[in-house]
């Protein structure tokens, strides 16, 4: 059976592509962020990759769906 998408499904996929990039675009962030501070001596590399363990936990259930 063939189906066809809908103005509205299209929609409706683009704006969770579109939430989705946003989330990652967010998580990139704070993962430079903490970078940045590790490169200014503001965290140990410890407290660095305790953080970014931390901020790949959080969000493993979303990582696992967009890929």
């Amino acid at each position: 059976m063939v189906s066809a998408l809908t103005k509205n499904d299209s929609d409706s996929m683009r704006s969770g592509v579109s939430r989705y990039a946003k989330r990652l675009k967010d998580l990139s962030d704070e993962a430079a962020e903490i970078r940045r501070r590790h490169l200014k001596g503001e965290l140990s590399t410890a407290e660095a990759e305790k953080r970014l363990a931390e901020l790949r936990n959080r969000h493993v259930s979303f990582i696992d769906r967009f890929f």
